[in-house]
């Protein structure tokens, strides 16, 4: 039933505060970490952040840790996540010098589509990538990389 039928029957339907789309509160554990003035406290977001870095870091160690030339299932699934970064997004883009990328492009594009199955998976529906600070923070990593490699490869004044 949508939440307009919900309101029209005389339903419980209310408007979620704004307070929820901004501030997440932080769990009971973690209420008071401050750091020199820095709040450390850990909320959903975080949460979902450091799930998404232990789940693409456990994929890749757990595929890659005994290497076989059958490959496994799981070296199979992380072989073909790489072949289609290098062959898709590496290659094409960049060109023959994207093959040295592959590993750095590899870990953003399953951090970015880890981040974004939260939004569909039951219980979770939430995407990190959906807050500001991450993809600004990633961009900003990406845009810093590109500056500190072009400086080098090409001098301050080229």
């Amino acid at each position: 039933m949508t939440p307009i039928l919900a309101a029209e029957r005389g339903g419980e339907f209310h408007i979620p505060p704004l307070e929820e789309l901004f501030e997440w509160p932080a769990f009971w554990w973690s209420e008071n970490w401050n750091v020199l003035g820095v709040d450390l406290s850990v909320n959903r977001v975080v949460m979902l952040t450091f799930l998404a870095v232990a789940i693409s870091a456990g994929l890749f160690l757990v595929a890659f840790r005994t290497p076989r030339i059958i490959p496994t299932k799981i070296q199979s699934v992380a072989e073909s996540i790489v072949e289609f970064v290098r062959g898709q997004i590496a290659i094409p883009v960049i060109g023959a010098d994207g093959v040295k990328w592959v590993p750095f492009l590899t870990t953003i594009f399953m951090f970015v589509w880890i981040n974004n199955l939260f939004e569909v998976l039951p219980g979770i529906n939430f995407p990190p990538t959906s807050r500001m600070a991450l993809p600004a923070f990633l961009a900003l990593m990406v845009y810093f990389t590109f500056l500190f490699v072009g400086i080098r490869s090409q001098g301050f004044i080229g």
